[in-house]
């Protein structure tokens, strides 16, 4: 008899944060290596230097070949205890993915292949990279929480008027990444968070869009009205995992 595929009810819902995955961005040197050094037993796939002045377990991710043997290793070739998977940054590992398929394909840009066939060979990759990452397991079979950190970026939002298009004084904040790969990215995370600073230097982490009159700055939470973190809240570990507690493990999230 061939193994049952289908559901027999309905599951739980996930309540351990370590189940989720993560984009935290914003600018740099605002503490995002440290949040995520604060995560259990993470191991960081470094392709900037931002852990050297820090204790941490770090692998440097010098080209795509790196990346890939790595991440082979994550997914079985050797045993290991880590809990969470954080590339830092995001932003480089684009470039290298991009870098690698231009030389197996023969060409300088995707665009040199015909028919589409370099932009749709690079989004594949790109793809089963994001998805390969946000599936790893642990030692004890239970998932590995990833988290991807990058750089924001401002692009001056414009409106047209006639013939022109004038600068209405605001931004689009979002991660800083060409379009097509923000996409697949933002759309396999389960949480964006922006990484922030207020008026009296305090360091946020934002978890919903926000449109304000300077900004339309992107993030995107998991939840209901009545079951999802604040939409700012103080940027260290210890905060975003007693409120994502209480916002996913209590009866409506009080």
């Amino acid at each position: 008899m061939s193994p049952r595929i289908l559901p027999t009810g309905k599951r739980p819902p996930r309540t351990r944060m370590s189940d989720f995955s993560f984009l935290v961005y914003g600018a740099p040197g605002i503490g995002k290596t440290t949040l995520a050094n604060a995560f259990p037993d993470a191991l960081f796939l470094a392709t900037e230097s931002g852990t050297e002045l820090m204790e941490a377990a770090s692998v440097p991710i010098g080209s795509w070949e790196d990346f890939l043997a790595v991440q082979a290793a994550l997914r079985g070739r050797e045993k290991h205890e880590f809990r969470t998977v954080v590339i830092d940054t995001i932003d480089l590992l684009y470039p290298l993915c991009l870098q690698a398929t231009c030389q197996e394909m023969g060409i300088s840009d995707p665009a040199d292949a015909e028919w589409g066939r370099g932009w749709r060979t690079l989004k594949t990759r790109w793809i089963n990279a994001i998805h390969g990452l946000r599936n790893l397991k642990s030692a004890d079979g239970g998932r590995v929480c990833t988290i991807f950190l990058g750089h924001e970026k401002r692009e001056p939002i414009m409106v047209r008027r006639g013939k022109r298009e004038v600068d209405t004084g605001r931004h689009y904040i979002s991660s800083d990444l060409p379009r097509t790969a923000r996409g697949v990215l933002h759309s396999a995370v389960d949480f964006i968070l922006h990484a922030e600073m207020d008026e009296e230097g305090n360091r946020l982490l934002r978890t919903q869009p926000a449109d304000t009159p300077e900004a339309l700055v992107e993030a995107k939470g998991r939840g209901t009205p009545d079951r999802r973190l604040p939409d700012t809240l103080p940027m260290d570990f210890q905060t975003l995992a007693r409120e994502f507690s209480r916002a996913f493990n209590s009866p409506k999230g009080n």
